[in-house]
């Protein structure tokens, strides 16, 4: 799940970050300016990525929605993987078998990746 905000306000920000679920991404394209202000536990913990862009108009933004409601995109494979596995990982990337992402993992985080 990702949130895109196109304000950019501490008020959106935080009410992006608040309904985000764990492992979501919150992307800023407004330029309202303010703050983000968030502790780094929150972010490690529910796994949330923040990410910015000053790319694109309103328009295109459209285009970008509608091109996603038609099924024209396809999401990028994920592959969740042991740590123990990373030898193994690195070498298919090398080889140039690895499609979309390769994510090793550890621990309690292996539950929030669907294996492939």
């Amino acid at each position: 799940m990702a949130v895109v905000d196109l304000v950019g306000s501490e008020q959106t920000a935080r009410l992006a970050l608040e309904v985000l679920a764990n492992g979501g991404t919150y992307v800023s394209v407004g330029l309202f300016g303010g703050q983000l202000n968030v502790p780094w536990t929150m972010l490690n913990m529910r796994q949330l990525t923040v990410r910015g862009s000053l790319v694109g108009n309103p328009q295109e933004l459209r285009e970008l929605v509608d091109h996603f409601r038609a099924g024209r995109s396809r999401p990028i494979p994920i592959r969740g993987e042991s740590i123990e596995k990373v030898n193994e990982g690195l070498a298919a990337l090398r080889a140039g078998r690895v499609q979309g992402r390769l994510v090793h993992l550890h621990g309690p985080n292996r539950a929030f990746w669907k294996k492939g």
